[in-house]
């Protein structure tokens, strides 16, 4: 009788494993029909998004974006030589490079950068550097001037901590 009760066990598992086997594949199927449906709504939704057309030359838009852009471009010059004076003898050449069309979709700031020396990059740099140190000075906050230790410094302070640790039998005698 065990042997009976054992195989008829085997026979329900085994239907039970077939039964599963089919509940997951329906379940499978449904979600992956599910997700194709959801992607093609986010497809179609993406399809619905304008893409906002460049205005033509010469619209009444066109004209308001090309103002305001040059505005800007007008306003990082203004900024610039007003943030570092002598840099105004290279104005002319600023503004050259500024209404290059080949330029026109380089920012201004790299545009301007390109049409001063290198010399002069440097020296404002520097100027911006030593300006900021200032400022951390007296800030306190920047700098590594009150921890200049050095490495053999560091390195005889992990000694004595070490040696200081050790018990008194292990401790060399000087």
């Amino acid at each position: 009788m065990t042997e009976e009760s054992t195989n008829v066990t085997a026979d329900t598992t085994d239907a039970d494993k077939g039964n599963s086997q089919e509940e997951a594949f329906k379940r499978i199927t449904k979600e992956n029909a599910d997700m194709k449906a959801k992607l093609a709504e986010t497809k179609t939704e993406e399809a619905k998004v304008e893409v906002k057309e460049e205005p033509k030359v010469g619209s009444p838009e066109f004209i308001r974006q090309t103002i305001q852009y040059e505005n800007k471009r007008e306003a990082a010059v203004q900024k610039f030589l007003a943030d570092f004076p002598e840099s105004s003898e290279y104005e002319k050449e600023i503004r050259k490079r500024l209404n290059d069309p080949s330029r026109a979709k380089i920012p201004a700031d790299e545009v301007i950068r390109g049409a001063i020396p290198m010399e002069l990059i440097m020296k404002i740099g520097a100027k911006l550097q030593q300006e900021e140190s200032e400022s951390d000075s007296k800030t306190g906050m920047g700098g590594s001037d009150g921890n200049t230790k050095t490495k053999q410094t560091k390195a005889q302070e992990k000694a004595a901590r070490h040696m200081a640790s050790l018990p008194k039998g292990f401790k060399p005698k000087n």
